[in-house]
């Protein structure tokens, strides 16, 4: 394993490199991880347990080990648009305190697309703002990278989500009951709901309880999530159910 770095706001976060980086290249990196987990330990917590970001190029895809609270993405270190979009994504998954049981894992990991997309965008903001205070060359190019990143990453599929949700669209719901990670769904859910959580961003709070609901229907799940949510931290989830779909859900 490569050298261990802990970010500067944050003790319980540990940065790994597990490759040959260029050493010029990390104060960059290190201060965008931790710009990153300002932002995102605003919109839930993630200060609390320690975990580890190990840095590795060569694995497939990016992961979230909850039992040994590893992260592991896949970018090189000068790929910021890529690890911004990758680490919220399993920031996000970090955030579940317990993760959500299989028939609607497809659901965390939608909410965790949405993360990807939510954080990146406001990082772009951030630095835009920061390139306009510096002038500095890092800031730029990251606006750049985003931008670039953004028009990579449309590749979704469209479908009734409503149709999901009530159970209608059977067919869809058993593959994704049996593999959460279709990307392709996943984004297009979190395309439809990114909205709301940039309206509401104290939703975020409620991505903690999505692994204590243990119904396995769509529309129970939801409901049940929300009932836990209003009950813990009074907030509900009503207009994350209703842009799915379910317009006919009345808030109580």
């Amino acid at each position: 394993m490569g050298e261990i770095f802990t970010l500067k706001d944050f003790e319980n976060i540990h940065i790994v490199i597990n490759y040959s980086a260029d050493n010029d290249k990390m104060p960059g990196v290190l201060e965008l991880i931790n710009e990153l987990c300002l932002m995102v330990n605003e919109a839930f917590p993630i200060n609390k347990k320690e975990i580890l970001i190990i840095f590795e190029p060569q694995r497939k895809d990016p992961i979230y080990l909850r039992e040994s609270k590893t992260i592991m993405i896949t970018p090189h270190i000068e790929q910021w648009n890529a690890i911004v979009y990758e680490l919220s994504h399993e920031l996000c998954h970090f955030g579940v305190i317990n993760e959500a049981p299989q028939a609607n894992k497809w659901f965390e990991e939608s909410i965790c697309e949405v993360a990807s997309y939510y954080f990146l965008l406001k990082m772009a903001k951030l630095y835009h703002l920061k390139y306009l205070a510096t002038k500095e060359e890092k800031y730029k190019r990251y606006m750049e990278f985003v931008a670039t990143y953004s028009r990579q990453s449309e590749n979704f599929k469209i479908f009734s989500t409503g149709d999901l949700v009530i159970g209608k669209d059977k067919a869809l719901l058993d593959v994704l009951q049996k593999n959460e990670k279709l990307r392709e769904y996943n984004r297009y859910i979190a395309i439809k709901i990114l909205p709301v959580f940039q309206t509401n961003p104290q939703l975020w709070e409620c991505i903690q309880y999505l692994g204590s609901v243990d119904a396995e229907h769509p529309y129970a799940f939801l409901l049940q999530w929300n009932t836990i949510c209003q009950k813990n931290i009074g907030i509900d989830v009503y207009e994350i159910i209703q842009t799915l779909g379910w317009s006919n859900i009345l808030r109580i």
